[in-house]
């Protein structure tokens, strides 16, 4: 039975006993890596001999090949570009970082990819025994991290540790060749020569799972509304259906009475879709429309069509000093983006607060923010952390960015 064990400060992957529940191994992959990932259990060939092994690729840039018998590690690559880890040291399994990684001993802001969204997040990869490749919604995501000198665990919001609001006067850059800092990618991986045999640029970061099939197919929904079939073997796009929302979850596939189904959880979410709305939604287009998608070969079924999108209504009136927005947009970011989105750009989940009524009427904002008026649907107050002049300062943040944003 394969386990992923988690504690603060890594992820160790280990294989059981199935009778005793013993651990029979444990490998490192990142000593700062916190969050889980799936793995896949296969028997491939390797140098000639068949092994039976467990592959996976982590957060933090690298595909793993282990022996799934005995804990071997086998291979690790990147799949990604990674500036925070040079390889992996096949003899530790550990990985070598670079100098200046560790910002929280160095003291300075550096920004790291892959960032929290990591290389591959929980969106399954997959497996194809025909191709023998390992198909991966892969993206790169960096992150400015710097250490929050004066961090303090309150009662709500995020307690990260990092300081990630105020303004950085340096910021090394990631190299031209790695190409735009946000993207997202659909890797097809060959396992055994640990190299990339395909690969689908896609439009942005947060992309759906994956489905291989007997069929020489791929699937996977994405952000930019659709369901599509790849060709496994050369990433040929040979076939796409609209889904008015983008797509996270996986595809499954089943058959009853001798006739296949293709199936899939339709809806947009999760935190990029939260936190990044500059990155998922510049163009404030997207919107969540939760339902499950059924397909077949020769379905005619239509879908309705969306309700008419209404025009923004023009943005308040500003009013703050730049010292009050400079004050609001610090207490905004650190608290509120990560629902709201960064810069108050909403990644189509959440309302857009530039757009809000409550943003041109500092009584509705404070009834809202302090005195938990829509806490029924969500949004508590938030008094606990913010005093009403932060309040306001928050609110002069969003009036000028909807001005700002709407030149």
């Amino acid at each position: 039975m394969v386990s992923l064990q988690l504690s603060q400060t890594r992820l160790i992957e280990s294989l059981y006993d199935d009778h005793q529940g013993d651990i029979e191994f444990g490998t490192v992959l990142s000593s700062t890596q916190i969050d889980d990932d799936d793995a896949l259990a296969e028997l491939i060939e390797i140098d000639g001999r068949e092994r039976s092994v467990i592959m996976q690729a982590p957060k933090n840039g690298f595909f793993y090949v282990l022996d799934r018998e005995t804990g071997e590690l086998l291979s690790a690559e990147n799949i990604m570009p990674t500036n925070w880890a040079t390889h992996i040291d096949m003899e530790t399994g550990r990985p070598v970082e670079v100098q200046g990684a560790r910002y929280d001993d160095t003291g300075s802001a550096m920004k790291i990819t892959p960032g929290p969204g990591g290389a591959h997040n929980w969106h399954p990869m997959s497996y194809s025994p025909d191709t023998g490749l390992v198909y991966i919604p892969a993206q790169q995501e960096p992150f400015i991290y710097r250490l929050d000198e004066n961090y303090k665990a309150q009662a709500i919001g995020m307690n990260l540790g990092v300081n990630f609001w105020d303004p950085v006067a340096e910021i090394n850059q990631l190299p031209p060749e790695w190409g735009p800092e946000y993207q997202g990618q659909l890797l097809a991986w060959n396992p055994v020569t640990q190299q990339e045999v395909w690969r689908v640029t896609q439009t942005t970061i947060e992309n759906g799972g994956l489905l291989s099939t007997a069929g020489g197919l791929v699937f996977q929904g994405n952000s930019d509304e659709e369901l599509v079939a790849y060709n496994d073997a050369t990433g040929e796009r040979l076939w796409s259906a609209p889904t008015q929302t983008a797509i996270l979850a996986p595809p499954v596939t089943y058959s009853v009475d001798g006739e296949q189904y293709l199936v899939v959880v339709a809806g947009w979410g999760g935190i990029d879709a939260l936190f990044l709305g500059p990155v998922v939604n510049p163009d404030g287009t997207k919107r969540n429309v939760s339902r499950v998608l059924a397909f077949k070969l020769g379905g005619d079924a239509e879908l309705p069509a969306l309700p008419e999108r209404l025009a923004p209504p023009p943005p308040a009136d500003d009013f703050g000093s730049d010292g009050q927005v400079q004050a609001g947009a610090a207490h905004y970011t650190r608290i509120c983006s990560v629902c709201h989105g960064v810069g108050a750009i909403s990644g189509g989940v959440l309302p857009d607060l530039r757009h809000s009524a409550f943003a041109a009427d500092a009584a509705a904002w404070h009834s809202v923010v302090m005195e938990g008026a829509l806490a029924e649907r969500g949004m508590v107050s938030f008094a606990p952390i913010f005093s009403d002049e932060d309040a306001e300062a928050i609110r002069a943040f969003v009036v000028r960015q909807a001005n700002l944003t709407a030149r």
